[in-house]
């Protein structure tokens, strides 16, 4: 059971006392007012599973009452942001409040809570909404409020997979299958937990009187004019009857942006004919334009990796949907995509660059998103590419030893690395070492210098020991060479 910061460090107090405990000296110890004990216990009271249960005596304090084979951290989970989620649900309630009404309601003193408007302001800045103070409350588009709903639910609680199967979600079912049958869309389960869970957030948000409304920066303009949205009016209205509800214009501007927003794919790049269709299509000319652009600046080829092509090719008409709300490069702050840039830091520099250089030449915007996902696909291409192999030569006048570490290199290296044999007396000098060696394998103690050539030397039998110093060496000339392709290099707009 999840439960905020403060009640959990109460409950655990108590936990940790073999008497009852003094209001005041709880406090003491989490940090705030008796008053504030007092107002935690009495929400815990309400909350606490069964078996659970704090008793207070007057003029002794309280105590608590557990099962025993429980502990407050087994039954327990605590959220430090849960008064800060608790604080933007309130400002998005039909009112505003006072200061005075804001502490009462969180349990903060004056100083915590303006503390948190602070924080709550600039959390909700990218979603283009503002804080309107004395009275409090946030302010701006229904769109953005309910995207603001659907980040924190996404933090507090993630999006269960279970909702795929959920029998709520049953109709939402075939609404899936016609994307797919009659759009081309296939959204993947994430994406269709995200559509179901933003589509159930929607009717709740209507259920209570707050109506979709016309979405800034003429985005709704926009969405009204794309020939996807028009086309999907058959889909919006067997939605109507399928759910048994009144879908507006403006909702459905809302639910088609939550569509493109999520996560899908274009059938066409599953197909068996697809070459044909991709060649067919409309974008063609202009999207084997950036392939080529990409392959001269990256120096690999994608045209003739199926799977990466068709792949970007999704990618390229998905950026293309989104460009009716360019200002909106939304990242859900729980999304796994923003773990890749952090994984892959050189990467996602070097495509954001490409891409925003490109966006400048031909007026085509890519979502943020969209350029992590392109790096995930370009990364795994990069890393099984040949050119990151380590060469590695074995240099022997030693038969023995050859038929020995070659065999046992292969073993351990195989795939990762390439190999060459060489025998010693065949080398006095550096250019007898053939061009593009990277790592020296030898038993020979007379060597021409070789400063730019990891040399690794073994005089007697191959241990477990030699083996890793070689993985280290193997690892770190790969990502010495990955740094290498994804450099800096002028970028060149006419491939």
């Amino acid at each position: 059971m999840n439960i905020s910061d403060r009640q959990y460090k109460i409950i655990e107090c108590l936990e940790g006392s073999s008497d009852s405990m003094a209001l005041r000296q709880i406090g003491e110890a989490v940090g705030c007012s008796y008053k504030t004990v007092q107002n935690e216990i009495t929400k815990l009271r309400q909350i606490l599973p069964k078996g659970w249960s704090i008793r207070t005596t007057k003029g002794i304090g309280a105590s608590l009452i557990q099962p025993s084979n429980e502990t407050v951290e087994s039954a327990f989970s605590h959220d430090d942001h849960s008064v800060f989620f608790d604080l933007i649900e309130q400002l998005l309630l039909d009112k505003a409040y006072s200061l005075e009404e804001l502490c009462e309601q969180l349990y903060l003193s004056r100083k915590a809570t303006l503390k948190l408007i602070s924080s709550v302001e600039a959390f909700i800045q990218p979603l283009f909404l503002q804080m309107q103070r004395r009275p409090y409350q946030i302010a701006g588009s229904e769109g953005a409020k309910r995207l603001l709903l659907f980040e924190i639910n996404l933090s507090r609680n993630g999006i269960l997979n279970h909702y795929v199967k959920h029998p709520k979600y049953k109709q939402m079912e075939k609404a899936r299958d016609m994307l797919e049958h009659d759009y081309g869309i296939r959204l993947t389960d994430y994406g269709f937990n995200v559509l179901s869970y933003f589509y159930r957030l929607c009717i709740r948000r209507a259920e209570k009187g707050f109506l979709a409304d016309e979405l800034p920066y003429g985005v709704s303009r926009n969405v009204q004019q794309e020939p996807l949205f028009i086309g999907m009016q058959d889909f919006f209205d067997y939605l109507e009857t399928l759910l048994v509800i009144q879908l507006p214009l403006h909702e459905r501007v809302y639910f088609y942006l939550c569509l493109i927003y999520t996560e899908f794919q274009f059938t066409i790049i599953h197909q068996e004919d697809r070459h044909a269709l991709l060649q067919a299509h409309k974008d063609y000319d202009q999207f084997m334009a950036f392939i080529r652009y990409l392959e001269t600046n990256l120096r690999i080829s994608i045209e003739h990796d199926d799977d990466l092509l068709f792949n970007i090719f999704n990618l390229y008409q998905v950026s293309q949907l989104r460009r009716v709300a360019p200002k909106l490069q939304y990242l859900p702050k729980a999304s796994v995509l923003r773990s890749v840039k952090d994984n892959a830091p050189q990467t996602h520099s070097r495509l954001e660059s490409l891409c925003h250089e490109w966006s400048k030449k031909t007026g085509f915007n890519f979502h943020q998103s969209n350029i992590i996902s392109l790096v995930v696909h370009l990364n795994r291409h990069i890393n099984q590419s040949d050119a990151l192999k380590a060469n590695i030569l074995l240099l022997t006048s030693r038969s023995f030893f050859l038929t020995d570490f070659d065999g046992r290199l292969k073993t351990h290296f195989e795939g990762v690395a390439t190999f060459k044999n060489m025998n010693a007396s065949q080398v006095s000098n550096e250019e007898d070492i053939p061009p593009g060696t990277d790592i020296i394998i030898t038993d020979s103690l007379v060597l021409p210098e070789t400063p730019d050539i990891e040399t690794i030397l073994i005089t007697d039998v191959m241990t477990d020991k030699d083996i890793a110093a070689i993985a280290q060496t193997i690892e770190r000339i790969k990502q010495s060479k990955k740094d290498t392709f994804l450099s800096e290099a002028p970028i060149w707009l006419n491939p």
